[in-house]
């Protein structure tokens, strides 16, 4: 069984959250897989919104996203 490292990273807050990740074979010392999920944020009623709200930006923003 190979060892495995995990990163994950936001790439973009707006107007969607784009989230990319990376696994890499640490045995092997080579990249196995990455990914990119795409999430957008509603309201309750599903509506969409035409971006994140402030809230989650802000906190993105401060780490640096």
């Amino acid at each position: 069984m190979a060892d495995a490292r995990v990163s994950a990273r936001f790439t973009a807050v707006t107007p969607l959250l784009r989230v990319a990740y990376e696994i890499v074979n640490v045995t092997e010392n080579r990249r196995s897989a990455r990914a990119v999920t795409v999430l957008a944020t509603t309201d309750a009623a599903g509506k969409l919104f035409p971006a994140p709200p402030h809230a989650l930006r802000e906190r993105h923003r401060a780490r640096g996203v």
